[in-house]
């Protein structure tokens, strides 16, 4: 049996248990939600490895699944729907926090789950690894820290990471059972792991009559847009540019099947003032929950991703992206994107807490190109109402220096939480 490896989700799942009487535990299937919910639980239903009359068995009688030592795991609980009502009903008659665990890696349709169990059930979004989690960062520059007003560097100050290394990183993915593998193997891992998406969980959301070729039509449309704010309309245009059919509510609706199955996490806009309409006009940038299923998607393997630097910039933000959200999450911590309505003044990221603290960064592949950046970035920030706690520009290499008072230059193989 593998050792375990910490996740940051860790603490937050222990925080929710003490809170609420049930959490479901979400996110796209190999993250690693079993497990993770495996260290906080003290029994366990695993409703995946009960046939496939599962939804049948449990609909005669889903109360005898929920008798076990608190905390108790109900593992792919979305094979049998009727438990999320049985969890509901129990939680209403002894609302004793830290009692049931949820996990899914697909949400089931609205017929189904009529009462979402808002007051009764905490959601908790748990992603693939970032670096820190799968060693390959030590952690030495704490986003914590940064946010603490400490010095946010310790240890370390120079990524040991090459450009080869971070393609390496962005097509093997944050996926706990193939960090230890090889670039190759793990890329064939991913590109199986889309197929069988595709032909075994797809139905589950999208139904038996659609087509698991028209969904993976649409992630590798959909991946094409990484790190674009896009509106899905050009998910169908580019489809017709390749000859292929596709009806005008298509991009909307498997969108929506994609959300349910945790694979897209798209980056909103931000506006300094919340109550902006901006916040809920403009387009989100596109991002696959992982940078390796949207270089899968697009069949795009490490070595050919270090010969083109414009996808591999594309990816490389969506995997900062990936490792922030991580890292921001027990801060309470929300990544957006900025962009002013004439668009010359743009920001990769930015984190806002919910106390309104922000920090921008900005996603360079070099460090001479992150040196030349750092002004124009501090220029932006000071056109903004609200000045950021702080200032971060991200590279794939290099090493960590404070370009001013409040501006880092950080090699993504340096960030931790």
């Amino acid at each position: 049996m593998k050792t375990y490896r910490p996740r940051i989700v860790d603490q937050l799942l222990n925080a929710y248990l003490e809170a609420s009487p049930a959490v479901q535990l979400a996110g796209a299937r190999a993250s690693g939600k079993t497990t993770t919910g495996m260290q906080a639980a003290c029994s366990i239903a695993q409703i995946d490895r009960m046939g496939a009359e599962t939804a049948q068995i449990v609909a005669l009688n889903p109360a005898a699944l929920l008798e076990g030592e608190a905390p108790r795991l109900l593992d792919e609980w979305q094979l049998a729907p009727s438990l999320w009502g049985a969890v509901r009903r129990a939680v209403d008659e002894d609302p004793t926090p830290g009692r049931f665990i949820l996990s899914g890696s697909a949400w089931p349709d609205s017929e189904t789950i009529k009462h979402p169990g808002a007051g009764r059930i905490l959601n908790l979004t748990m992603r693939p690894m970032t670096l820190y989690e799968s060693g390959d960062s030590p952690g030495s520059f704490s986003l914590r820290r940064l946010l603490a007003g400490e010095t946010p560097l310790e240890g370390a100050a120079s990524s040991t990471h090459s450009i080869s290394d971070v393609c390496r990183l962005i097509t093997r993915g944050g996926w706990p059972s193939w960090v230890d593998r090889d670039a190759d193997v793990a890329e064939l891992l991913v590109e199986g792991y889309l197929d069988n998406l595709a032909e075994n969980e797809f139905p589950f959301v999208g139904g038996t009559r659609r087509s698991p070729q028209r969904f993976l039509h649409f992630v590798r449309a959909y991946a094409s847009l990484t790190a674009h704010p896009s509106p899905l309309t050009t998910i169908q245009e580019r489809l017709g540019e390749e000859g292929i059919e596709v009806g005008e509510k298509y991009a909307p609706l498997f969108h929506e099947f994609a959300g349910r199955m945790y694979l897209v996490e798209d980056q909103p806009p931000w506006a300094p003032a919340r109550r902006s309409k901006s916040r809920l006009n403009a387009t989100p940038k596109r991002h696959l929950v992982d940078p390796s299923l949207a270089a899968a998607a697009m069949g795009a393997s490490h070595t050919a991703l270090a010969k083109d630097p414009r996808t591999l910039g594309f990816l490389f933000e969506s995997l900062v992206l990936r490792d922030l959200r991580v890292y921001s999450q027990p801060l309470r911590g929300t990544a957006f994107h900025f962009r002013n309505k004439d668009g010359t003044a743009e920001i990769d990221i930015v984190l806002e807490l919910r106390d309104g603290r922000w920090v921008g960064v900005e996603v360079k592949l070099t460090q001479e190109a992150a040196i030349e950046a750092a002004p124009r970035l501090q220029q932006v920030a000071e056109s903004i109402k609200r000045p950021p706690e702080a200032l971060l520009l991200v590279t794939p290499t290099g090493v960590a220096a404070q370009v001013s008072d409040r501006t880092w230059i950080v090699p993504i193989g340096l960030f931790g939480p």
